[in-house]
């Protein structure tokens, strides 16, 4: 409702019944997250990040590696920092939120039914618009090839994880084959299921060694079914490809030119607003972004191409034209 001074007390006094049950409970850090949220939306960047980071500690030590709770950690840390002026410090945390989040994605994804892995796709923090926003602004050669790197891994990620559900090793005549994608589904669904539920409360720790199991148990039968499957191997390579693996594979005398559109974040904004939907969170209409990587160059060049709205209408107009 915007009344920042009322939610303030309120957040602290949940803090405080929270730490009651340990000051690195991952409870305390949903509360610091809380009060972050509200320093944030106030207008004082400057207390919003102490809580923050100090959920952010909590969280790299209580839960797994791809949490998406952390994801959000780092993306909303990166944000106010971004907004904070501390642009490079920003950098760092969103390209670590997307790798988090893209990683948990695909992991989540293999083990979901189709319509609930699009559906989960969709909220994930958009902590690659935030990067994308950082290098339109200017960024050194090395930064700008880590945010295009991020781009190629999360280029088709969902359809590329649809398209392996129907890939043909799934009809494979080989009865070894068939057994071994059987394992595989079974394990991936294990797994997707405990990293959906999440880990908190009492049972956290718990959760964790259930989690880490069952991603051994997924991991050995990945590996089983590439032993069996020269089909899956390759799968499995193709869906591990980098900036560094498309660069190596330039002709000489091209490039690469890679165009994406995505949300400009305001990073002018006074007030940093967390509250509901971060997807929807920006105050900039849709922008374009071009990459251009010459053969044999180690860092592209960034073009920022503007206001998708403007660029969309001269296209459609062309498209008419002809």
């Amino acid at each position: 409702m915007g009344d920042h001074a009322a939610a303030r007390p309120i957040c602290e006094r949940g803090l405080a019944i929270r730490e009651s049950l340990g000051l690195e409970h991952p409870r305390v850090a949903e509360s610091l997250e809380r009060l972050a949220e509200v320093f944030a939306a106030s207008g004082d960047l400057a207390a919003a990040r102490p809580p923050l980071e100090r959920a952010l500690a909590i969280r790299e030590h209580a839960v797994v590696h791809d949490d998406p709770e952390l994801a959000m950690n780092l993306y909303k840390l990166a944000r106010v920092r971004a907004v904070d002026g501390d642009r490079a410090g920003a950098l760092d945390q969103a390209l670590a939120a997307d790798s988090i989040a893209r990683e948990h994605l695909r992991t989540t994804a293999r083990g979901l039914a189709e319509r609930e892995a699009l559906r989960y796709a969709a909220v994930r923090p958009p902590s690659l618009d935030l990067a994308l926003t950082l290098a339109a602004r200017g960024i050194d050669g090395a930064s700008s090839r880590r945010v295009l790197d991020a781009l190629v891994r999360s280029r088709a990620l969902v359809l590329d994880e649809m398209a392996a559900r129907h890939s043909a090793i799934t009809t494979s005549p080989d009865t070894a084959v068939t057994h071994a994608v059987a394992d595989l589904a079974r394990a991936r669904e294990r797994l997707a299921s405990l990293l959906v539920r999440g880990t908190s409360g009492a049972a956290a720790a718990a959760q964790r060694l259930q989690i880490d199991d069952a991603r051994s148990v997924m991991e050995a039968a990945e590996r089983r079914l590439a032993g069996l499957s020269m089909a899956f191997a390759r799968e499995q390579s193709r869906g591990r490809l980098g900036l560094d693996e498309v660069a190596a594979s330039l002709p000489s005398g091209s490039a690469l030119v890679a165009v994406t559109r995505y949300q400009k974040v305001d990073l002018a904004a006074a007030r940093v607003n967390f509250a509901g939907n971060d997807s929807r969170d920006h105050a900039n209409a849709p922008s374009y972004l071009g990459f251009v990587l010459r053969s044999g160059d180690r860092d592209p060049a960034v073009v920022d191409l503007g206001g998708a709205n403007a660029i969309d209408e001269r296209v459609a107009r062309y498209r008419c034209r002809a």
